[in-house]
């Protein structure tokens, strides 16, 4: 079987920006490898367990001598690698105190996890900086290996804060109904809708939902509307993007555009190339509204 050992990856030891290939080598590797989806599909087996499906956010960390493969299936898809050696895991390990990383990472063991949508392009946003190096100097090489720590540390930060205590105080079908909310599986439909596919009454679900993230369920979606909506902007009219998104009052539309883009639609439009795409990733390719009825359901 293909190993990989650090030696494979001295030009690029911290991280490494991958595009779709039909080709993927079962392979293992001597270090760990954390790997986040940023756009498409992709078919992954981690010690030849069963074939998970992946899309943008999934994240999945190999650990030495583990072996696995990830086969993309859509022409868009990409995915950002992180490299993390046995000393640097270590390190980390300390940080957090009381072994939270070994015991949470072990070798033998699906590590499947999910991020949500501001926390995969945040991370990406700032990954950013090992695509501008080529061959750096000692002193960038250090400087690329605390940005390096630092992303980690807060990758593993958001698993010790969301994922741990999710899987003892908060239900699973709580905690997937959140995800699916900011993974656009449920933008097409009302909330009244989402609800029933809990099988929980309505009064019930929209209270634990709020008492749990600190948002209702309706403002979560909202902001996922608002997201994929925004790949629109140029190609069709603001007034039909907001109705076909369930905004009838454009004005509407556009206060909440600005609470998560921090702009007017208009002014996203206008500066979208030069600002903002740096900081958000396109959203799912959409042609045209009609498109609108085409995103996969859960």
């Amino acid at each position: 079987m293909l190993t990989y050992t650090e030696n494979e990856i001295k030009a690029t030891p911290f991280s490494k920006l991958s595009v779709f290939s039909y080709t993927n080598i079962v392979h293992k590797h001597t270090f760990y490898e954390l790997t986040i989806i940023l756009r498409g599909n992709a078919n992954s087996s981690i010690n030849a367990g069963p074939v998970r499906r992946l899309q943008e956010g999934d994240m999945i960390i190999v650990c030495p001598d583990d072996f696995h493969s990830i086969q993309p299936k859509t022409k868009d898809y990409r995915h950002r690698d992180f490299f993390i050696s046995k000393s640097k895991m270590k390190k980390l390990n300390d940080l957090f105190g009381d072994n939270f990383l070994i015991n949470f990472l072990k070798s033998g063991r699906e590590n499947y996890f999910r991020l949500d949508i501001e926390e995969t392009n945040l991370i990406e946003k700032r990954a950013s900086a090992f695509e501008l190096q080529s061959d750096p100097s000692p002193d960038m090489r250090s400087y690329l290996d605390k940005v390096h720590t630092a992303i980690l540390a807060e990758i593993f930060g958001s698993l010790f804060t969301k994922v741990l205590p999710a899987a003892h105080t908060i239900p699973q079908w709580l905690n997937d109904l959140y995800l699916h909310l900011t993974s656009f599986h449920y933008v097409s439909f009302s909330i009244d809708e989402i609800i029933r596919r809990t099988g929980y009454s309505h009064s019930y679900v929209c209270q634990i939902f709020k008492k749990t993230y600190n948002m209702t369920m309706r403002e979560c979606l909202a902001r996922s509307k608002i997201i994929l909506s925004a790949n629109l902007l140029g190609e069709e009219k603001i007034i039909d993007i907001a109705t076909s998104f369930g905004w009838e009052n454009p004005k509407n539309y556009s206060i909440a555009f600005k609470k998560v883009f921090g702009v007017t639609p208009q002014q996203y439009k206008k500066h979208r190339v030069k600002k903002i795409s740096s900081i958000y990733p396109d959203p799912p390719k959409m042609e045209k509204l009609n498109d609108f009825e085409k995103i996969i359901e859960p």
